[in-house]
């Protein structure tokens, strides 16, 4: 017991140490792109800036997140010869109706974030003090994701969907289910490590208004994961959920959503999400046949 405890400080202290240098990197190769193009904001900018240099703070992002999330999962594969091996699964591999029931349960997915969204709200509204404290007025945030998103040629949105839709499904499944679940789940309960890696995938996100649905999001990624034992399948769900976002957003968008629109409708979430369990409980069924021995 006392072994695996020091194996575990030296894996967290390890990590944090990777993390530390790698987030350094990663702030100042983003703050030298942004001064290589010449972009400088501050938070009264931010409303004003044209959709052009969201763009390039939206890379400035990505190059972030690529030291952050990539470089801990590359320095792991580099110390275990097995690491990649455990997690990654040669592509050509791939189960196809894993991949289906993969699609199947990010489509159906939909009803169940909105209703989880809609109880996040309540809370947040209920607990005003509490929204107070964590939600600000000014969602800088989400003003330079709205930008990255209304884009009108067809490089741009190329550009949105890989800023806000693949490359961040990949490094941060590398990363959330690839290194913390992945070891995590070897020295706690598997169904505590799954909850508490996604409530750390939420946490990590600072967006407080998509909290409750992110969290459940992420354990959905987790369970993904624990169930198919290859990485791919949560990465493919993940990026699967940022595109349908995006597609949703412009058909949001283009019909100015109306108030009477069937996504705004309570039915509308409970058939989802009642096709949601269906398809779960079945991809719960397929997988225990697969994993039998």
């Amino acid at each position: 017991m006392e072994k695996h405890l020091n194996t575990m400080k030296i894996n967290i202290s390890e990590l944090f140490a990777v993390l530390l240098i790698s987030f350094g990197l990663g702030a100042t190769i983003s703050a030298a792109w942004l001064t290589a193009f010449g972009v400088t904001f501050s938070t009264e900018s931010i409303p004003y800036l044209s959709e052009n240099q969201a763009l390039l703070l939206g890379w400035a992002n990505v190059l972030q997140q690529t030291f952050f999330f990539l470089a801990p999962w590359l320095w792991f594969m580099f110390r275990s010869k097995n690491f990649k091996t455990e997690q990654l699964q040669p592509l050509h591999s791939f189960h196809i109706p894993m991949t289906l029931y993969t699609l199947a349960l990010t489509l159906t997915s939909f009803g169940l974030i909105e209703m989880l969204s809609w109880i996040n709200q309540y809370i947040l509204d209920t607990l005003l003090s509490l929204k107070n404290l964590l939600v600000s007025k000014d969602n800088y945030a989400l003003i330079i994701q709205e930008k990255i998103l209304s884009q009108k040629t067809i490089m741009g949105i190329t550009q949105s969907i890989f800023i806000m839709s693949i490359f961040p499904g990949i490094l941060e499944e590398l990363f959330f289910r690839g290194i913390l679940l992945h070891n995590l789940r070897k020295k706690i309960n598997v169904h505590a490590a799954i909850w508490l890696v996604g409530l750390l995938f939420s946490i990590i996100h600072f967006e407080w208004e998509g909290f409750v649905p992110r969290w459940v999001l992420g354990a959905g990624l987790g369970y993904l994961y624990q169930r198919t034992g290859n990485l791919w399948y949560p990465i493919l769900a993940h990026v699967g959920n940022n595109l349908m976002s995006i597609c949703l957003f412009h058909y949001f968008q283009s019909l100015n959503t109306p108030s009477g629109h069937w996504s705004s409708n309570p039915i509308a979430w409970v058939v989802s999400t009642i096709l949601f369990f269906v398809v779960a409980l079945s991809f719960s069924r397929k997988t225990e046949v697969l994993n039998k021995p």
